[in-house]
């Protein structure tokens, strides 16, 4: 059952094919500069990203794909749209139409577990597939993974040695030069 939400920027952005991007808090820095190569080249292609930005990981790779100065950016939140402030940059993006917020309906100021699980529901939900930047094992991200691949859901990982545990139980590799997986 579609969940209500909650939006602020250009709502155009849900009716186009767009990547929800997840990155484990735990990831190494030898996975930046594979992830900002793949987050410029996605930004260029116009290309729409969405998630929660929350890791280290998610946000470097959101903020090289806004300095890039192409692409879309849909941020959902795990809280009230109303006390989700906009980050550092996002306000040109909102300005010029390249933004969306998105939030599920919930009552909380502050993200729990629960308004995690119900903001990563709401995103699955609406995008056409999911790229994983890294998947630390044993993690929340793993358990979403699993039941990904389950579901059968299109779901892609960054093309890094430190990824291949997941690329061998079935998700798609993805670089740079490879982006046309999505379209």
């Amino acid at each position: 059952m579609p969940q209500t939400f909650h939006t602020r920027g250009n709502i155009e952005l849900l009716s186009q094919n767009f990547v929800a991007v997840y990155g484990s808090r735990q990831a190494s820095e030898a996975l930046k500069d594979d992830a900002a190569l793949l987050a410029r080249t996605m930004a260029r292609a116009g290309m729409t990203v969405a998630g929660g930005w929350q890791s280290s990981l998610e946000k470097h790779f959101l903020q090289t794909f806004m300095d890039s100065g192409r692409g879309y950016v849909i941020s959902y939140a795990a809280r009230m749209l109303e006390d989700a402030p906009l980050r550092s940059g996002l306000d040109v993006m909102m300005d010029s139409g390249r933004l969306l917020q998105v939030a599920p309906d919930v009552a909380q100021s502050r993200a729990t577990l629960k308004t995690v699980a119900r903001r990563d529901a709401l995103m699955l939900e609406q995008c056409h597939a999911v790229l994983f930047l890294f998947i630390a094992p044993e993690g929340r991200l793993a358990e979403l993974f699993g039941y990904l691949i389950e579901h059968r859901f299109p779901l892609f990982v960054l093309h890094h040695p430190l990824n291949g545990r997941w690329l061998r139980q079935g998700a798609l590799p993805v670089a740079a030069d490879d982006i046309g997986v999505f379209f």
